[in-house]
């Protein structure tokens, strides 16, 4: 069952729960391998046990929304992403879920910097754009204003060039 918040942590035992030491011992593989698996699976750990949990949808959309939505909002590049900048900035939203948006979404260049993957960023406004469309959930007006703006730059530079 996905994590869905700080209420499920009241569902967590540590007898139901794996910890990333857990797989690291069970599990036949490097802790590279490990870790790349669950970060491709959204498997972050949380709680007080740090307890391996599924982000759910709902969780990663808001995450995504909110990081991408701040990043815009203050106009940051996507090349040079302050980690602990962009956690201030972001209220109520666990600074775990946050890393693991910069870690799907680009790589670490050092010093609590992240360089951010346009194709990954895309893809993501593009869900988020399309999801809005169906289900009606919020995305700031912001976000759709600038996505089509830079969208018809792209397309006129594809035209352009043929």
């Amino acid at each position: 069952m996905p994590y869905t918040g700080k209420e499920d942590d009241d569902n967590m035992t540590s007898n139901k729960s794996y910890t990333m030491n857990d797989l690291y011992s069970m599990i036949p593989a490097s802790n590279q391998e490990i870790d790349q698996a669950l970060m491709k699976l959204h498997v972050v750990e949380v709680g007080k046990l740090k307890a391996l949990r599924m982000l759910s949808k709902d969780i990663l959309n808001k995450t995504t929304r909110d990081v991408l939505d701040t990043i815009i909002s203050n106009d940051w590049s996507l090349d040079s992403i302050s980690e602990s900048r962009l956690i201030s900035s972001i209220e109520d939203v666990d600074e775990t879920f946050i890393k693991h948006i910069l870690s799907t979404h680009g790589k670490s260049i050092g010093n609590g910097l992240w360089n951010l993957n346009e194709d990954e960023v895309a893809k993501s406004t593009a869900d988020m754009l399309l999801r809005y469309r169906t289900d009606n959930t919020k995305v700031s007006p912001l976000f759709v204003q600038i996505f089509f703006s830079e969208f018809d730059v792209s397309l006129m530079d594809v035209v352009m060039v043929g």
